[in-house]
């Protein structure tokens, strides 16, 4: 694999990293809270999507079952 794969593979699973610990951190979340989360969960699904399409753009098949660590 090249290195603007691996870069892009890394930067992927820090954001689905980020992801599941906002997940688990949102049961404990009040309302104005679940309102940012939400806000920030969404916004970091964006530039995984993102992400997603680099890598197929650098022929890279990108295998959604694979979460980079998220739960």
């Amino acid at each position: 694999m090249n290195n603007v794969i691996n870069g892009l593979l890394a930067e992927r699973g820090r954001h689905m990293d980020s992801l599941a610990r906002l997940k688990a951190a949102s049961t404990d979340w009040n309302a104005e809270e679940r309102i940012r989360g939400e806000a920030t969960m969404t916004n970091i699904m964006s530039q995984v999507l993102e992400l997603d399409a680099q890598l197929q753009r650098q022929g890279y098949n990108v295998n959604h079952g694979y979460q980079g660590g998220a739960v």
